[in-house]
């Protein structure tokens, strides 16, 4: 079982390992797109393309942005009242939001699929995409959040792979400390 376990941890850390790296390409697609917009609309012409595929970047971006948040638990939280729980009562809070986490990433995947199926038949105005290349990452950031706190949930955590996502993971007793890895 174990065997099986580590396996498929490698198989969703290598998925996720490029997923981070495709989300570093966005941003960089983003800045470029906007700026070459912005030069060519002052100097040429317009790009009529670029708004449009720049906001299906944004919307990637933000999902693939939501599962990685939930594997490095950078979420915001309110930490005033949390500090004030008891040890026991931190650990049914984080369990009781694991559980909530997994629910909003299943709601993600089904409705995630539901709204790329509804829009296949539909096309981008400019790109003439198939409109439901926008959505495609809804689904997915659904999958990794619920992998993410399906790991956390039930303490499974020896199975997470050291450096998945840029930084070396360093779990202590209470909360997960990120050190950037030196090179």
């Amino acid at each position: 079982m174990n065997q099986f376990i580590d396996g498929f941890t490698k198989f969703m850390d290598f998925i996720y390992r490029i997923l981070v790296e495709f989300s570093k390409c966005l941003v960089a697609a983003i800045a470029i797109l906007i700026s070459l917009q912005v030069i060519f609309r002052k100097f040429f012409f317009s790009i009529k393309w670029s708004e449009e595929m720049a906001l299906v970047f944004i919307m990637w971006l933000t999902f693939i942005s939501m599962a990685i948040g939930v594997e490095k638990k950078l979420h915001i939280a309110i930490e005033v009242f949390y500090a004030k729980f008891s040890p026991s009562m931190k650990v049914f809070v984080d369990k009781a939001i694991d559980v909530l986490v997994i629910l909003l990433g299943g709601l993600m995947v089904i409705f995630g699929i539901t709204l790329i199926m509804s829009t296949s038949n539909s096309t981008l105005p400019a790109t003439k995409f198939p409109a439901a290349i926008s959505y495609v990452t809804i689904p997915i950031g659904g999958l990794f959040m619920i992998y993410f706190s399906f790991l956390y949930l039930f303490n499974l955590k020896k199975y997470k792979h050291k450096n998945i996502g840029g930084y070396e993971d360093e779990i202590g007793e209470d909360e997960m400390v990120k050190e950037p890895i030196k090179e």
